[in-house]
């Protein structure tokens, strides 16, 4: 409707939106623009006419490819007019895909043996400090269109497609796309789609789509719009556009716009998107238009060309063809690349400043196609941590992750496990009566974590999915990831910019994608937010602490080097300095590898991570020395209450995680009727703490771990809720770790 639509005023020219594509603009002030231009039909007839400018440009280059025609004249690369021509127009078409994504079959420049690796080209920098920009949600479910397709001089090979295309989204085959996001994010994200049967042939051969130079990017954005407008000839699009709430495609309450689409080639030559890459996220274009196909409003649907939008890649065996789709789909939800790029930026750089960034210990750095070295892949590897926590994966909406503020000492290990994949809804009568006992918290709110809004432990109350139901997996075995926040002598360090360890364990049972490990035990990730990305050794964004790493008296110190930093593409080189992509070494057992101590230059005492085995278990304590001085042993002097006078105040529990027992603080301040009550995930009483009338002032409870029968309760996360009267009513959340 015309009210709902922003004001044309103060539009941008476009001069500034030919800024705008071609990237000469901030990425703060681009995604103000983006955002623009979603909602200003002025504006986006502008860019649709500079994309039908460009694309007259690109009919032109048709009749001879620059560099095809400087062969033919024997001028070799003094094709400068041509080859600039050529360049700027790839970058208006380009610039708007917000950010390249290239991902590069390349063997090591040394004398050793040629390795397969998956490398890309270097991305934009990202908007937040080496955080993860969301874009493709990270719940919910995405509805894709996959088309296979093949160059013209590949036709006499026929239309045929994968035999294992029709699996590729079976949510029920292990190694599948779907199967994998859905066991990643605890079945918060389902990936369902529909592949077309056929193999779509475009109209010139390769040689036409190709650059001249692994500098400039090759015209694959062509190759896309000649697939797409033949799909668009024999396919109804409208039928892949359903991301509105009814779940019923092109009905009216969608956006126009194809949801998602993968286009995967038979054969990917070089200099075809740049270089050696062999896929990337972002198909090259603004928007495409549907020539028949429309809404029921009478506007056309429209396939968009950013990098959330889809992917271009190289489809190769079963493992290959996942692990691709996987890692360029986790770009499209805004997560970064881990491993060191800085040789794509550096080509001539020393052989001793390249490195494995967090290896295949994760599927953004080089678990792309898994952990076997012998050419027979069997990824994707998992996601690590760090990226799972930027999802909201570490568990359901991070629920599984537990914020270490003290000493901690004598907690079970267990990797997060997969469960059966069924699901329950409450009905309406048990969500309404669990909203009723635990209430919306009414505390003060808490700080979203890395911008994407994730809940600390001890902040947030039970999330809902809703007044219609609340969805859930049921009970979890025991498994946690421990987050601590350290110190920092940088003064931008502050908040969620503060640097932290992830403690996590991991068990070749937890689910599929663990199979291949080369060890269990314990990973320690130090994280640093201000870092941009994982080239520079001594400053990584996300990096593992080896538990084999460089050692001086028995501690570790953030900086030294491992055999990660120094393994490299020349593998002769990786080899003599016993460089690796990850192994066995890296895991703290329980056994060889017990304890990190690690030293920090803002801190007297270094940080100890200690892991003991207990038979089958692996336990951990924490010591936190910067803490010891704010928060001694005794509760109460470690709360700090307001000056202002006595008010209602529900403190976190200490310790917290805990077992068995932990103390619970709150203030009154007038005579109430209280309640504390313990519940469990489900809204159930589990123990009744405190119910009788009380005055104004400090309280403590302590709860021991059991219920109201005396029975020991699960390990999990708990709700204690305060409620005084009328007047207040606050819920924390509790981590009971046996």
């Amino acid at each position: 409707m015309a009210n709902e639509r922003a004001s044309t005023r103060g539009c941008p020219s476009l001069e500034v939106w030919a800024a705008y594509l071609d990237g000469n603009l901030s990425s703060e002030v681009r995604r103000q623009m983006d955002q623009h231009r979603q909602v200003c039909d002025q504006c986006q007839d502008r860019l649709i006419e500079l994309e039908g400018a460009m694309r007259d440009g690109e009919e032109r280059q048709r009749e001879t490819p620059p560099h095809l025609l400087a062969q033919a004249r024997g001028i070799g690369k003094g094709w400068r007019a041509g080859r600039w021509y050529a360049y700027a127009a790839a970058l208006l078409v380009g610039a708007a895909g917000l950010g390249w994504w290239a991902l590069e079959w390349r063997g090591p420049q040394g004398t050793g043996p040629q390795v397969a690796l998956l490398e890309e080209a270097p991305p934009e920098p990202f908007d937040k400090l080496g955080f993860a920009t969301p874009v493709m949600p990270s719940k919910g479910t995405v509805n894709a269109l996959v088309v296979f397709a093949q160059f013209a001089d590949e036709a006499d090979k026929g239309e045929g497609i994968p035999a294992y295309a029709g699996d590729l989204f079976n949510p029920d085959r292990e190694g599948s796309l779907t199967h994998f996001f859905r066991t990643m994010s605890y079945g918060q994200l389902q990936i369902q789609a529909t592949v077309l049967p056929k193999r779509y042939t475009s109209d010139e051969p390769a040689d036409f789509y190709l650059a001249a130079d692994a500098v400039t990017r090759g015209r694959f954005n062509l190759f896309v719009k000649d697939i797409l407008k033949k799909v668009d000839a024999e396919v109804d699009l409208g039928q892949f556009d359903n991301n509105g709430p009814d779940g019923v495609p092109n009905s009216g309450d969608d956006d126009r716009k194809v949801d998602y689409l993968f286009v995967m080639m038979r054969s990917m030559p070089r200099y075809f998107i740049k270089d050696r890459a062999s896929a990337q996220a972002g198909l090259g274009f603004l928007r495409l238009k549907s020539r028949d196909d429309r809404a029921p409003g009478g506007k056309q649907i429209y396939i968009q060309g950013q990098r959330y939008d889809g992917i271009i890649g190289a489809e190769g065996s079963w493992h290959t063809t996942v692990g691709i789709m996987a890692h360029e789909f986790a770009h499209s939800m805004g997560l970064p690349d881990l491993y060191d790029s800085s040789f794509q930026k550096e080509p001539d750089q020393d052989l001793a400043d390249d490195g494995a960034g967090i290896g295949r210990w994760g599927l953004m750095g080089r678990g792309t196609l898994g952990w076997q070295a012998d050419g027979t892949y069997d990824g994707p590897n998992p996601l690590c941590a760090w990226s799972r926590e930027q999802l909201g994966w570490i568990g359901r909406d991070n629920d599984r992750l537990v914020l270490v503020e003290r000493d901690s000492s004598d907690f079970r290990l267990a990797d997060l496990p997969v469960v059966a994949w069924e699901e329950f809804v409450l009905s309406h009568r048990q969500v309404h009566m669990a909203h009723a006992l635990l209430g919306r918290r009414q505390g003060p709110a808490s700080r979203p974590l890395a911008g994407l809004g994730l809940p600390r432990m001890g902040d947030e109350a039970l999330g809902f999915a809703g007044e219609d139901g609340l969805q859930t997996r049921g009970d979890f075995a025991a498994g946690y990831v421990y987050k601590i926040y350290l110190p920092s002598d940088d003064p931008d360090a502050v908040g969620d910019y503060r640097p932290y360890l992830l403690v996590e364990r991991q068990t070749r049972q937890a689910h599929y994608y663990n199979r291949n490990l080369p060890g269990e035990g314990v990973l320690v990730w130090h994280i640093d937010p201000l870092a941009q990305d994982n080239d520079d050794e001594a400053r990584k964004l996300v990096d593992l602490i080896c538990a084999d790493g460089a050692q001086e008296n028995g501690r570790y110190r953030l900086g030294m080097l491992d055999d990660m930093d120094r393994w490299s593409r020349d593998s002769a080189y990786a080899r003599d300095q016993g460089g690796s992509l990850g192994d066995a070494g890296d895991l703290f057992d329980g056994d060889q590898f017990r304890q990190l101590v690690l030293e920090l230059t803002t801190a007297a005492e270094p940080l100890v991570v200690e892991i003991n085995r207990a038979g089958a278990d692996l336990r951990t304590s924490f010591t936190l020395p910067w803490a010891q001085a704010s928060v001694p042993v005794a509760v109460a002097t470690a709360v700090e209450w307001a000056d202002e006078g006595p008010e209602y105040q529900l403190l976190a529990n200490y310790p917290n995680p805990f077992n068995p027992r932990t103390t619970i603080s709150y203030q009154l301040a007038s005579r109430q009727p209280v309640r504390l009550v313990v519940y469990n995930n489900l809204g159930q009483v589990v123990r009744t703490l405190v119910d009788r009338e009380q005055e104004a002032g400090i309280y403590q409870a302590v709860w021991d771990g059991r219920d109201e029968g005396g029975r020991e309760a699960a390990s999990g996360v708990y709700l204690v809720r305060l409620q005084a009267g009328a007047e207040y009513a606050q819920t924390r959340q509790m981590a009971l770790v046996r």
